[in-house]
């Protein structure tokens, strides 16, 4: 480049810019190219200082950081600069320069190259960047709310006690998560076999449950649902309900069948209750409206009687005596329906206290029965002190209630024997007679209202003895139960407390 006549051409036709300058950035030589890259003639370009060639920002740069850098380092290599074109147009250029020194004189070479496709590649790369960002971004979004809305559902699973499961098509393999242990009366969670849970769902419902679930899979519609029942490893028995729906793969086949259990028990004995009520005010209705016709036909026959006025005095005792007991009769199903009522409203039966002799109150409640029931051996034996601070009437009722049911349910021609005995800490009562045994099914709902034996013949009652019963012992403190066998018979014991 030192000789002009031998490296002009190459000097010209060089692929990039070739200048040299003073150390003060007059342009001292210049190529055809970088004339050609700027728009500029050559004569325009000589003697013109370097810097004026650059943008308003590439002249700051020039001063403070190329001059002193060059002057220091003696080289710059890969500085990006824009250049003003003749028309006003920025040109981006990538700079390098050599600082040299010639018979003792400095100047600069500079190696220009045009930067226009490079400035382009790297606008479109940041471009793709800040795309790439904001995609970034929206997934990280996206993936934030998609964690919120898990961690809700994680939050919804928890407080509705709801328990994961799934099965594999088309294998049938089923997943139970650990969680499932709990509804199997487990302490704590561990891993669940299909096998182990099989073990604990309910002989006669696991066919069903079979069953449902091949008919949901023969003909998909909806969700999946079924109810069964499980035996616990704690012994109780629990009511299970089981959604699924169908998880289908891009080919639209179904992959796998997911769902949720829970524990239903609580609901359906709430519904079972709400069943009970229903049908406890349909029978009670039924038989109050037949228990009182009876007592009401037989005043009214009696009224009639009494009405004919040709009676003699015996015949007028024994009417009179027949509207006495029709009477009681019927305010004794009345009073058990107020009690009973009372109770169930969760009000306690009310009591009257006082100090009363109990065997007296048995020996009148068995001198009653025999009148009204000639026919039926009823025996009263007593012992000891029999006096305690109680309700006369209440106690009475609920011995009378004991009596009746053995009259009802005993043996016709067999004896009934009423026990009152005083003892250290209280009073006992015992109703003993012979007759059917009780079936030991009922024993957890014998006290319960509704629930009623089946008499000999065709006695009706409205169920309510026993239960009236535990609710006047339970206002004393009291504890009633019963034993019954076919060797001994059947007794029920009321043991009282002397006071409350």
């Amino acid at each position: 480049m030192d000789d002009p006549a031998a490296g002009d051409t190459l000097f010209d036709e060089a692929a990039c810019g070739l200048l040299r300058t003073t150390d003060v950035g007059t342009i001292l030589r210049v190529n055809r190219t970088f004339c050609e890259w700027l728009g500029f003639p050559r004569e325009q370009l000589l003697g013109r200082r370097f810097e004026s060639l650059l943008t308003i920002g590439g002249r700051i740069f020039h001063q403070t950081h190329w001059a002193p850098l060059l002057k220091m380092q003696r080289s710059l290599s890969e500085v990006k600069l824009e250049m003003q074109h003749a028309d006003g147009r920025r040109v981006p250029m990538v700079v390098n320069a050599v600082a040299r020194m010639r018979d003792g004189v400095e100047s600069h070479d500079l190696a220009i190259f045009s930067a226009r496709d490079r400035h382009r590649y790297e606008g479109e790369l940041l471009k793709a960047r800040e795309r790439a960002e904001t995609l970034l971004r929206r997934e990280q979004q996206s993936q934030q709310a998609l964690a919120e809305v898990r961690s809700r559902l994680e939050l919804a699973i928890d407080a509705a006690q709801l328990f994961q499961w799934s099965v594999d098509l088309p294998g049938l393999a089923r997943h139970y998560e650990p969680k499932v242990a709990l509804l199997l009366g487990a302490a704590a969670e561990r891993p669940v076999s299909a096998a182990e849970f099989t073990d604990h769902v309910l002989p006669r419902d696991r066919e069903a449950v079979a069953r449902s679930l091949d008919e949901f899979l023969q003909a998909p519609q909806g969700r999946y649902h079924v109810v069964f029942r499980v035996h616990g490893e704690d012994d109780v028995q629990r009511w299970i309900a089981a959604w699924g729906r169908l998880k289908h793969d891009d080919a639209g086949v179904a992959t796998h069948l997911v769902g949720l259990m829970q524990d239903v028990t609580e609901q359906h004995r709430q519904r079972a209750m709400a069943e009970d009520r229903v049908l406890l005010a349909e029978q009670t209705l039924g038989i109050v409206g037949h228990d009182l016709r009876n007592p009401l036909a037989a005043i009214q026959m009696a009224g009639e009687l009494l009405g004919l006025r040709h009676l003699d005095a015996s015949q007028q005792a024994t009417v009179g005596e027949r509207i006495r007991s029709s009477t009681g009769r019927a305010n004794r199903l009345i009073a058990d329906l107020l009690d009973f009522t009372r109770a169930r409203t969760g009000q306690a039966v009310s009591l009257s206290r006082s100090l009363v002799e109990v065997h007296d109150i048995a020996r009148d409640v068995v001198a009653e029965l025999k009148t009204a029931y000639p026919g039926r051996t009823i025996r009263h034996v007593c012992s000891g002190d029999a006096r305690m601070v109680a309700d006369g009437h209440r106690v009475a009722q609920a011995l009378g209630n004991l009596v009746s049911n053995a009259l009802t349910y005993g043996t016709p021609d067999g004896q009934i024997t009423v026990h009152s005995e005083g003892l250290a800490l209280g009073v006992q009562l015992r109703v003993h007679n012979f007759g059917a045994v009780i079936d030991p099914t009922m024993r957890s709902r014998i006290f319960e209202p509704m629930t009623r034996g089946n008499a000999p013949g065709h006695l009706r009652s409205v169920g309510l003895g026993l239960y009236i019963v535990r609710e006047i012992v339970a206002a004393h403190g009291g504890e009633v139960d019963y034993t019954s066998s076919a060797a001994d018979g059947t007794t029920f014991v009321i043991d009282l407390p002397r006071s409350a």
